[in-house]
């Protein structure tokens, strides 16, 4: 369970009740270090009872760097997190500009994913060593730091065409640089492990959700909204087998976009939710989009920004503007065949300009952003009706991540929840960080590979067997 202390000066919070009635594992991978890795030497040794890490992670939505620096105690199975501090550091306009172009081929040179790759290192290490000193510590008396890096590529579909099926995934941060900065040994680009064993490398944090949130006697949806929307489903009483969890689709990406559009570029996100709460859906256009195939491919999948990027919310824009013309997303980054990777779309790649762009609409900037808004939700109710409901009926659904403060997505998501019975709640209800959630889990990650403990789920990725994910910076 995390503890919630975040440098203020107050005890920390009484344990949250998802951390009080947590049985152990019912299978033993967790346990012990079956795959047979060694543990790494950290400065203060592998067998202390309190270990301080530091997680970072910056999402599809590419807003900044969310840092949180945690005290890690407890067992392998049954470990106590306590939050001491989180910070989120934007990215600075410019390098988020860059980062963008990375997303296409024909912008994404080798020389510029080179030096992104070395510049967000020296970003990932200054913000590592900001919530160190946010939180009173030195860097001296950290253990670890679990760097996810910046995904500018991820494809978990299998290309056959040179006889290997190969399917892989680009995360930029270099950890090297991250260890040097800051003198800590650093753990970077844990997705590869994991696909490499025949996972989707993707979701990743359920991980850490079913260490930290199980529950004996209640079935519980953790849904985070970044990006892209990803569910974790954590049946009563479950063991590491039993966690399922998946993409449901686009979570902030579209909604971002279109903003971006009908503002030009003067406002990147709707604040609270705010402009779509001044429109109503469009019903036309939200029925259109739900015949995405994406939301009935089979488990496991996982998706991104080559699927509902830039160029999934360009094709939404052209619909607008010539309201009875055919709208179809077939040809948008659908999954690759056996013989080729999947292409994204040109509008992707315009060379006219980096965001999409309206001229006018039929449809209001209210209505337009109250549709795409909903269409998150009913993606995720979709997604609990199809892959869910038939095994498992949740008690709730706990929602983190950047969409939780969208206040009219909650809206949309408790009014579609409630015919389910399904309370709709945030991180913050349950006296946690909706900020700090996924950092916190690389964190933990980070400290298990150090170890030498598996931290993977193969039930939820697909892969062969358990992995220690994470590459392993030492610093001179």
């Amino acid at each position: 369970m995390i503890l919630s202390d975040l440098n203020t000066g107050k005890a920390p919070a009484a344990p949250s009740s998802h951390g009080n009635t947590d049985k152990a594992p019912s299978t033993p991978y967790l346990n012990g270090n079956t795959s047979k890795a060694s543990a790494v030497p950290c400065p203060h040794g592998n067998k202390k009872p309190a270990r301080l890490a530091v997680g970072m992670m910056s999402g599809t939505s590419v807003d900044g760097i969310d840092a949180a620096l945690v005290e890690i105690s407890g067992s392998v199975e049954r470990p106590q997190v306590r939050l001491l501090a989180f910070e989120n550091k934007p990215f600075p306009p410019d390098v988020r500009r860059q980062i963008f172009e990375l997303f296409r081929p024909e912008t994404s040179t080798v020389d510029r994913i080179g030096y992104m790759n070395f510049l967000l290192g020296e970003l990932y290490a200054d913000a590592a060593l900001s919530v160190i000193r946010k939180a009173g510590h030195r860097p001296e008396e950290i253990d670890v730091i679990g760097s996810h890096g910046q995904t500018i590529w991820h494809e978990p579909i299998p290309c056959t065409k040179d006889g290997y099926p190969v399917s892989y995934t680009v995360q930029i941060g270099e950890g090297a640089v991250i260890a040097e900065r800051t003198g800590i040994l650093t753990v970077t680009d844990f997705r590869v492990t994991d696909m490499a064993a025949g996972g989707q490398g993707a979701p990743l944090v359920p991980f850490s959700e079913y260490l930290l949130y199980r529950r004996e006697n209640e079935t519980i949806l953790l849904q985070n909204i970044g990006g892209i929307g990803n569910m974790t489903v954590l049946p009563a009483a479950a063991g590491p087998e039993d966690v399922y969890a998946f993409d449901t689709g686009p979570g902030n990406m579209i909604i971002d976009a279109a903003v971006s559009a009908l503002t030009g570029g003067v406002k990147s996100y709707d604040a609270g939710g705010e402009m779509a709460a001044q429109g109503s859906v469009n019903q036309e256009l939200l029925a259109l989009l739900q015949k995405d195939k994406y939301y009935t491919l089979p488990l496991p999948k996982s998706t991104g920004r080559e699927r509902f990027g830039l160029q999934y919310t360009q094709k939404i824009l052209d619909w607008c503007q010539g309201r009875g013309r055919k709208l179809s997303f077939d040809a948008v980054a659908s999954p690759g065949t056996a013989n080729s990777h999947p292409q994204p779309d040109a509008a992707e790649h315009s060379a006219a300009g980096d965001q999409p762009h309206l001229e006018t609409t039929a449809i209001s900037p209210a209505d337009l952003l109250a549709t795409v808004t909903d269409l998150t939700a009913w993606s995720i109710a979709d997604a609990y009706e199809r892959y869910v409901l038939p095994k498992y009926h949740a008690s709730e659904l706990i929602v983190g991540g950047g969409g939780s403060y969208n206040r009219t997505l909650l809206s949309f998501l408790s009014r579609r929840f409630a015919s389910y019975g399904v309370a709709v709640k945030t991180q913050e209800d349950l006296g946690e960080s909706s900020d700090a959630k996924e950092a916190v889990a690389f964190a933990l990650m980070a400290d298990l590979c150090v170890r030498g403990h598996v931290n993977s789920l193969p039930g939820v990725t697909g892969a062969k067997k358990a992995s220690v994910m994470g590459k392993i910076s030492i610093p001179g």
